[in-house]
């Protein structure tokens, strides 16, 4: 899941800049009509702003999820390290104890 998001934010930078684009080839053409140069503008700001957000969102998401799965790595690491223990702690020497009385049988 942590490569899939960033994966989709550039998927959303290379839609955002694929529009940005085709609204400044449309600018390029109707260079005579200033009324439409201001509208082709806002096309390609608008696409190149929705580039960089899903950039940015899939970055974040992506680190978010790095930072859970951190989380859950050290927990699941602290408990079979605390398992362990207790199973040095008391099952060994239970299971030791009990060879030797069943020995003395």
């Amino acid at each position: 899941m942590i490569w899939v998001l960033p994966m989709l934010g550039f998927l959303g930078t290379v839609l955002g800049i694929s529009v940005s684009i085709g609204g400044f080839s449309g600018l390029l053409a109707n260079v005579t009509d200033l009324t439409k140069v201001k509208a082709g503008l806002t096309q390609v700001t608008g696409g190149l702003s929705t580039a960089f957000d899903t950039t940015l969102l899939g970055i974040v998401c992506a680190v978010g999820c790095m930072v859970l799965m951190s989380l859950a790595e050290r927990s699941e690491y602290r408990l079979a390290g605390d398992l362990e223990a207790s199973i040095n702690d008391s099952l060994f020497p239970r299971l030791a104890q009990d060879e030797t009385s069943t020995a003395k049988l």
